[in-house]
């Protein structure tokens, strides 16, 4: 993740000449977005340090708070050219006195709104660019998980308000805010529109972008009531964590509502009532993975919760983008209707799977359908719009998280983010680094919740050893599955293991027999979770590994 700063907001500033790092209230709230800091001290923390910064770049840093990552949030009085700021950053880092510093990032939304509304939702249903939902739906609708949404809020649509429990709005800064005020219970969207040049020098207006109902709305939207749309898990829950405001989201907020999400505690807020299992961030910035955010990912995965992200949607290398990049997060593509590749996807190899972003700017049905609102700055009326991007693909591979967890509660991050890759499906289109396929609903709750068939992963069923002069062969499935043969010849035993992974290979049986010598051979299959299933067949050769046409030794 490439480290390119994002704006940030403004509060006051705190004069460390004596290294008083706690907050001056003095300083008046500011009418635009001011750079902070994420800085974590080796040991005590260095007023000189800070002062002879403070002093060359004409800047004052005040303290905000502390993460649980043990970083400390810092906020200049001033606006900052990116490049001042990295060079501000830069002169940090060198110091002994400090463990890491970098940028309290701004993560940007993943989606792009459309103004129409059509009522088909191929990215649930359809064979090639769908993720196989239906025959899911029949396993598992998410009855029982909690899905935590870290975006703009949402807004009381009928079609997604019976899913929604708690929430919280963790945005620190009232100007970020735009609601009058900080941080409280009430995770509703006021909007997140913005003026030109609040959110930076020369930055355009930008309308309200709904997006924290769009994404729920793919995830948990009613099924069954007679109207709108269904998410990929309508029998889960939706809990919303307001991060996303007037010009984007900090990094800070979203690593303390993203821990307090998976029911982590948080100084100044209350226990969470409603821990999530699986956490959405359908976010990204041009960042490189730093300590906070890894530390983050760290944290919430020791709570037990999947974390799923947006690969970016600057068809570029995700690598440079923060979450996307960090260690044991699922990163997420976007692909088209068709299966392919979308064209503002980001990709590389730490994207892990692709699913349905759409592509509505030729034709708005090519877009994936969700809940909107069509307010352009305060709420409007709800309803519902084609939408495109690595946000909604996102979403869809969280909801089928949450039907998977919903029939295996006990799963860990790693298994959940395993089973997943291992049942995704080859791309029908071109799609190049963008992980190890399309994701496949019905595949991963069935894997999930059945032990593996081995008969039902090799193609073909049974093995058939009849073919003239050429050695038989067992092409296996696309499943993450240790794999041994069996061969048992006379009083000897012959064992090979192999890993199966990703591309189908075709393995030969490790040892012939003789020219009408029986045999038995035992495949035998363990998943992921320690699963495993045996196939057995009795069979006799009818050639020599030589391709003679005598019995062997004769």
């Amino acid at each position: 993740m490439k480290r390119r700063m994002a704006v940030i907001r403004a509060a006051a500033c705190i004069t460390v000449a004596s290294m008083t790092l706690g907050v001056n209230t003095t300083w008046a709230q500011s009418s635009q977005v001011m750079p902070r800091l994420i800085l974590k001290w080796k040991g005590q923390p260095s007023a000189t340090v800070i002062s002879d910064a403070q002093a060359r770049y004409g800047v004052t840093l005040r303290s905000l708070r502390t993460l649980p990552t043990g970083g400390q949030v810092m906020q200049a009085n001033r606006t900052m050219t990116s490049t001042d700021l990295q060079n501000l950053i830069t002169d940090l880092s060198k110091s002994s006195a400090i463990a890491y510093v970098h940028a309290d990032t701004m993560l940007k939304r993943q989606i792009t709104p459309n103004d129409t509304r059509l009522n088909e939702q191929w990215n649930l249903l359809e064979v090639a660019g769908g993720i196989n939902l239906l025959r899911a739906w029949d396993l598992s609708t998410g009855a029982g998980v909690r899905v935590a949404v870290l975006d703009t809020g949402y807004r009381p649509n009928p079609d997604l308000t019976p899913n929604i429990v708690g929430g919280y709005d963790f945005i620190s800064d009232p100007f970020i805010a735009n609601d009058g005020g900080g941080r409280d219970s009430n995770a509703m969207d006021p909007g997140d529109a913005a003026a030109a040049g609040v959110c930076g020098p020369n930055t355009p207006a930008t309308n309200s972008t709904w997006h924290g109902t769009n994404i729920a709305g793919t995830i948990a939207a009613v099924a069954n009531n007679g109207i709108g749309v269904a998410g990929v898990a309508f029998g889960a829950k939706v809990v919303p964590i307001r991060v996303v405001g007037r010009c984007g989201a900090l990094l800070s907020d979203v690593a303390e509502g993203a821990i307090w999400a998976a029911g982590g505690s948080i100084p100044g807020v209350p226990a969470n009532p409603n821990p999530a299992k699986v956490i959405n961030i359908s976010l990204s910035a041009p960042a490189a993975c730093d300590p906070t955010s890894q530390g983050v990912i760290n944290i919430i995965r020791s709570l037990g919760a999947v974390v799923v992200t947006s690969a970016g949607n600057d068809n570029v290398d995700a690598k440079n983008y923060l979450p996307a990049s960090c260690d044991g997060v699922i990163t997420v593509a976007a692909t088209t209707r068709q299966g392919g590749k979308a064209s503002y996807s980001n990709f590389g190899e730490v994207v892990d799977m692709a699913a349905p972003g759409g592509d509505a700017r030729a034709v708005k049905a090519n877009g994936v359908l969700s809940l909107i609102n069509f307010g352009t700055s305060a709420p409007g009326s709800d309803g519902y719009d084609y939408a495109q991007g690595t946000s909604t693909a996102t979403a869809e591979v969280s909801g089928v998280a949450a039907l998977m967890l919903a029939r295996a509660p006990n799963l860990l991050p790693d298994q959940v983010e395993s089973l997943l890759k291992s049942t995704a499906r080859r791309f029908p289109v071109a799609c190049d680094s963008c992980g190890e396929g399309i994701v496949d609903a019905f595949k991963a709750v069935d894997t999930t919740i059945n032990l593996p068939r081995a008969v039902a992963f090799i193609r073909g069923g049974a093995f058939d050893l009849k073919l003239a002069g050429t050695a038989p062969t067992v092409t296996a499935e696309q499943f993450d599955f240790a794999v041994e043969y069996k061969l048992t010849r006379k009083s000897a035993l012959s064992t090979v293991v192999r890993e199966i992974r990703q591309s189908t290979p075709v393995f030969k049986l490790p040892v012939m027999g003789c020219l009408g010598e029986t045999v038995n051979f035992t495949l035998t299959v363990t998943d992921v979770l320690g699963r495993t299933d045996s196939y057995s067949q009795v069979m006799t050769f009818i050639f020599n590994p030589s391709g003679a046409s005598v019995p062997c030794g004769r």
